[in-house]
């Protein structure tokens, strides 16, 4: 490679280039430290490290160093300027900087003044309110204090409400006990008195039914055909009941008194009186005085009977078989709702024993009492008589009487009010006098006998009903 001059680099180098002519022939090829390439120009290393070379294109005739040295100086040219124009310019800059502060500052102002005169309204709001709240305050603790004195007095009010209640319940109580003692009284009276009721054990005459054909003969005297049924009587056997003075059978079997219905139907076709020792009358009387007790029992306990029944029915002259089981049936349901009403258990009682159902509730240990009760419906329907006549015909049938429960105008006599003295008969007298009147067996003493027996105890019965309300303070509204 050819020196260069030391002023000015050369343009051109001139350099031999070796070729492979033949095998394992070598050719020296430098390439150019500045473009990396084999062209023809190139540079030395010196040249380029100084800057002494030229635009390959001859474009520019200013060498890399020369061109060098002018950028330097207008870097620093730049520098200086950049300095100045700085120096000039930071006044404006820090008034801008200072103008863009005030205007931030400015909206933060009204921002701020917006949030205060929205806070201040609704300040004006929450005292608004509070004012409200505090006035809603100040009436509740007012009313609060009215209700606390109103509480107060209606606790008082309560509590001697509830004194008053206490002593009224211990007086009702009281006024219940006499009530029921004076019950007691006017009941116990009335049995021992007017009404008695003993009990009849039959005959234990061992020789009397030893023999057999003497007890077969007596069971078939007390057997009769009647309506296409064979119909047993009561058995001497069983315990009876003497009412006054009539006996009624304790099982309640009064199927007697149909028998003495047909066979007076029989003997009036024939022209022929019935059996004059018959016991049908004596069934009839015992079941009209027990009906009459029945009535006088529910009007002393104040018990409104289900049923509508008065004692004349059974001493009607053209009472039929169907009347005659319609007014026994009857009677068992008011025997019955008397014992319910008087507590007495169910299981004690039996729905036909007439008698023995009065008895029981006699010995009832609440008799008299005042209180609500409960009614077997079931024992109450076992007794009504399916066979009987309908409510129509039986309404049809009470118009003939003309008269209610427990006030039979035309079978009670009429007691002047203002009695001097009242004697109660004795039980011999009443007995005597009711044993000769009632106990005929003749069908033309049938509406004679039996209705002096019971006119007699009609009179003593309505008698003491006067002085039974007379006692308990009742106005006769009879």
């Amino acid at each position: 490679m050819a020196d260069c001059c030391v002023d000015l680099a050369p343009q051109i180098f001139y350099r031999e280039v070796m070729n492979e002519s033949a095998p394992g022939l070598r050719v020296a090829v430098e390439r150019c430290p500045l473009c990396g390439k084999t062209n023809s120009p190139f540079f030395c290393k010196t040249c380029v490290s100084q800057g002494n070379f030229l635009h390959s294109k001859h474009t520019y005739t200013e060498s890399f160093a020369e061109k060098q040295k002018r950028w330097e100086i207008l870097k620093k040219l730049r520098s200086s300027l950049l300095e100045r124009f700085q120096k000039s310019v930071a006044p404006l800059h820090k008034y801008d900087e200072k103008q863009t502060i005030m205007t931030d500052y400015r909206k933060k102002i009204m921002t701020l003044q917006g949030v205060l005169i929205t806070v201040r309204s609704n300040l004006v709001k929450e005292k608004a309110a509070l004012e409200k709240q505090k006035r809603e305050n100040l009436l509740k603790v007012s009313r609060t204090r009215k209700h606390a004195e109103k509480k107060r007095r209606i606790s008082d009010y309560i509590e001697k409400s509830k004194i008053r209640i206490k002593q009224k319940e211990e007086k009702a109580q009281d006024k219940k006990e006499l009530l029921q003692r004076k019950r007691l009284t006017f009941i116990y009276n009335l049995m021992e008195y007017i009404f008695p009721i003993e009990e009849v054990n039959p005959n234990s005459d061992s020789d009397s039914h030893g023999d057999t054909l003497r007890a077969l003969l007596k069971d078939a005297c007390q057997t009769a055909y009647i309506r296409g049924r064979w119909v047993y009587g009561t058995n001497d056997m069983d315990v009876k009941y003497k009412i006054v003075d009539p006996v009624l059978p304790s099982n309640g079997d009064y199927s007697q008194f149909s028998v003495w219905l047909a066979n007076r139907r029989e003997s009036a076709e024939i022209q022929r009186e019935p059996n004059p020792r018959s016991n049908a009358l004596d069934i009839i009387a015992g079941l009209s005085h027990t009906a009459q007790l029945v009535s006088l029992l529910s009007y002393i306990l104040q018990v409104h009977l289900p049923k509508r029944l008065c004692y004349s029915e059974f001493m009607s002259n053209n009472m039929t078989e169907q009347q005659y089981n319609s007014a026994v049936s009857r009677l068992n349901q008011n025997v019955l709702y008397l014992c319910f009403s008087q507590g007495v258990d169910p299981m004690s009682l039996e729905p036909k024993h007439t008698v023995q159902n009065i008895v029981i509730l006699l010995k009832s240990p609440v008799l008299g009492r005042v209180s609500s009760f409960e009614v077997n419906e079931e024992m109450m329907q076992s007794v009504e008589d399916l066979g009987c006549q309908s409510d129509d015909s039986e309404d049809d049938y009470f118009k003939s009487f003309r008269h209610d429960d427990t006030d039979c105008a035309q079978d009670w006599e009429q007691v002047p009010i203002e009695i001097p003295e009242f004697n109660i008969p004795s039980r011999a007298d009443v007995t005597s006098t009711t044993s000769v009147q009632s106990m005929a067996y003749t069908s033309q003493i049938l509406s004679e006998s039996t209705l002096s027996a019971s006119g007699l105890v009609s009179s003593a019965a309505a008698s003491f009903a006067y002085f039974f309300r007379a006692a308990t303070g009742q106005s006769d509204k009879r």
